[in-house]
């Protein structure tokens, strides 16, 4: 049976020592109940980190963090009854779920940067997409320069562990960290890409050149995959395409969406390949953004479903069970 857990401070930090348990401790088959500490005791706190440290495993194993945007239990519990998330299922049959309540308001930078730093949004500082330029108060997105506190990237680098980040919100400008940050800007430049390295949209600046070749342009989302999400004839296609439209027409939009979430899950992978970081944090907003968008276009089914089953695509094979 799923439990309902509560996001609080106290939730949020079991939530990170679970994960930094993980990657220090080695892997158990079997647990002896006999051998667990009561966290509810206040005698009985987690060690600290620098404790951590010195007991870890010589041969820890590595941690994927993979913040799904949008997974709502009520949509994927239908759709997985259905066998229409067999990846998701085969997840969640080899490990554990539990429905976890949300942040309010709910803001993705807000309760992604709870998320990546066990902090509430009053202590954390990105409190929404934007915030007022104090040079001239125009709204401006928020950044990783408003974060006030260490993300668990920055935790697991400094203590000599290989990390690696991909599309995560308010990462903008890339950190230095001992492995490699690719921010949320990234598909931001997609519309505009020319091949030319773009400054602190990743960290090291040298990364990029090996990113850069990931990169899915929005040229390259054809007209069967936009056909996948909603009713739209070839014909009209190819106008709305040749017509130079921006942004603001969902066909556009969505062309630019799946762009960019293809580009960033090329990113994770690659930078998995070559760099096998012990801790890899990748965000997928284009679940979100698609179902968000759904209503605007004149819909295949439902488009929730259509952005949830795509998400499960992009963990057939390489998130999934038994992939390196």
């Amino acid at each position: 049976m799923r439990s309902r857990l509560f996001i609080s401070g106290t939730l949020i930090a079991l939530v990170l020592v679970a994960v930094i348990l993980a990657v220090w401790l080695p892997r158990r088959t079997h647990v002896d109940e006999a051998a667990t500490v009561p966290l509810a005791n206040p005698e009985n706190r987690p060690a600290p980190l620098a404790d951590l440290v010195q007991t870890r495993s010589d041969k820890p194993h590595p941690v994927l963090i993979v913040g799904w945007d949008g997974a709502d239990w009520e949509l994927l519990d239908p759709m997985l009854a259905a066998d229409r998330l067999p990846n998701l299922a085969s997840l969640i049959h080899r490990g554990a779920s539990a429905d976890l309540w949300s942040l309010k308001p709910m803001i993705s930078p807000l309760i992604w940067t709870s998320v990546a730093t066990g902090y509430l949004p009053d202590v954390h500082g990105i409190l929404d997409f934007v915030r007022s330029d104090p040079q001239d108060g125009h709204p401006v997105p928020v950044t990783s320069a408003d974060r006030k506190v260490p993300a668990l990237w920055n935790i697991f680098s400094d203590a000599g562990f290989s990390v690696g980040v991909v599309a995560w919100w308010a990462t903008w400008p890339a950190e230095k960290v001992n492995g490699v940050v690719v921010s949320d800007r990234v598909a931001y430049q997609l519309g505009d890409f020319d091949g030319r390295p773009q400054s602190a949209l990743v960290s090291p600046p040298e990364a990029w050149d090996w990113l850069r070749t990931q990169v899915v342009i929005e040229d390259a989302v054809d007209f069967e995959s936009i056909a996948r999400f909603v009713h739209i004839e070839r014909e009209e296609f190819d106008a709305i395409i040749g017509g130079g439209g921006g942004f603001e027409d969902p066909v556009i939009h969505l062309r630019r969406l799946l762009a960019s979430t293809q580009s960033y899950h090329r990113m994770t992978l690659e930078t998995l390949r070559r760099l096998q970081p012990k801790v890899m944090f990748t965000y997928v907003e284009g679940t979100f953004r698609l179902a968000a968008a759904g209503p605007r276009m004149p819909r295949r089914g439902s488009a929730a479903a259509a952005a949830r089953s795509l998400a499960d695509v992009l963990i057939e094979g390489d998130f999934a069970p038994g992939s390196p």
